[in-house]
């Protein structure tokens, strides 16, 4: 046997540990549960990615993030970011894309626009991210729409 042929396979994401990556391997991500056990695993992970969007020093920037049910009974997650210090100057909801969530690229682009003064409100959609459903599945895009609709007119209440 040659020593190439004995080298160890090289990783396949830089800065994750074999276990971490067994585990990610293993997962099943199809339900929310289990999505959210992986988040929770690679949050260090994402925040030691090399991309201005993770790489933001942003001085006393608030979050929160919640789960909530809406009026059809789907378990939505969401997240909010808001200047500490001073007074928000509007609110700006924003909408992942099909392949993202706000739990990643949108939290960078996020805490920049709060930096700004703003407070930023986000949810995933359901089957997205941390929010239930089969992951990735619109069986309806008039109901994601609605489920939209719905979260940003809780957020417009409470802001009000």
């Amino acid at each position: 046997m040659s020593a190439a042929a004995a080298a160890p396979a090289p990783r396949r994401w830089e800065g994750v540990d074999q276990a971490l990556e067994r585990m990610v391997l293993r997962a099943c991500l199809d339900q929310a549960p289990e999505r959210r056990r992986v988040r929770e695993a690679f949050k260090d992970v994402q925040l030691s990615i090399d991309h201005c969007l993770f790489k933001g020093e942003y001085i006393s920037i608030g979050t929160k993030e919640s789960y909530e049910l809406n009026s059809r009974g789907v378990e939505i997650f969401s997240k909010c970011w808001f200047p500490e210090n001073h007074h928000i100057k509007a609110v700006v909801c924003l909408c992942h894309g099909y392949g993202d969530t706000c739990t990643f690229f949108l939290d960078g682009i996020a805490r920049k626009i709060a930096s700004a003064g703003y407070g930023v409100f986000a949810l995933d959609y359901p089957g997205f991210g941390l929010s239930e459903g089969l992951h990735g599945y619109i069986p309806s895009f008039d109901t994601l729409l609605d489920d939209v609709a719905e979260h940003f007119a809780k957020v417009k209440g409470i802001n009000q």
